[in-house]
C-alpha cells in the first residue's frame, strides 16, 4: 500500500512539473525576446504556411522526469530552431543546451541554432534558414524512401 502511495505522489509531482512547464512556455510565447519576435516574422515569411510552426514548444523526458522548452518547432520536418543570445554562452547554459540537444536528437528531432547577431541580419538569416530547412526536408524524404524500400542506402551514398 505504501509503495502505491509513493508512486501516486510521484505521478502527482510529475504532473505538477508538466503543468508548470506548460504555463512557463505560454508566458514565454506571450513575451518573446526581440530576436525571437524578429525571427518569427522571418520564418513565417520564409515557410509561407508550408509547415506548421510552434513557438515555445515543450518536450518531456520521462527518463529524467524533466521538461525542455524550445524556441521554435517545425512539426513536419521534426526540426527545432533555437535563437541563442549571450546567455547561451555561459558554461551552465551551454551544458543545459547540450543536454537538451542530445535528448531531442535521441527522439529524432534535429536542432538548428542561430545567434542574435545572425537574426539581426534579416536577409542573410532568411537565406540560411531556407537552405537549412530544405536540407532537412531533403534528408527526411530520403529517409522515408529508404524505409519504404524505394531506394537503397548504399545507392544514396554514391550520390
Amino acid at each position: 500500500m505504501s509503495r502505491m502511495l509513493d508512486e501516486w505522489k510521484e505521478i502527482c509531482r510529475i504532473e505538477e512539473k508538466k503543468k508548470k512547464l506548460k504555463t512557463y512556455s505560454k508566458r514565454m510565447t506571450e513575451n518573446p525576446t526581440r530576436s525571437e519576435a524578429k525571427f518569427k516574422k522571418i520564418i513565417k515569411s520564409a515557410i509561407k504556411g508550408k509547415y506548421r510552426l510552434a513557438c515555445q514548444k515543450e518536450f518531456w523526458d520521462d527518463r529524467k522526469k524533466k521538461g525542455y522548452i524550445v524556441d521554435f518547432y517545425i512539426y513536419k520536418l521534426r526540426v527545432v530552431i533555437e535563437i541563442d543570445g549571450p546567455y547561451h554562452q555561459t558554461a551552465r547554459q551551454t551544458e543545459y543546451d547540450q543536454e537538451r540537444t542530445k535528448f531531442l536528437n535521441n527522439i529524432g528531432i534535429e536542432v538548428i541554432r542561430y545567434t542574435n547577431e545572425q537574426v539581426a541580419k534579416e536577409d542573410e538569416c532568411k537565406a540560411k534558414m531556407i537552405k537549412d530547412l530544405n536540407a532537412y526536408a531533403f534528408k527526411q524524404r530520403i529517409n522515408q524512401m529508404i524505409k519504404a524500400g524505394k531506394v537503397q542506402r548504399t545507392r544514396i551514398n554514391e550520390l
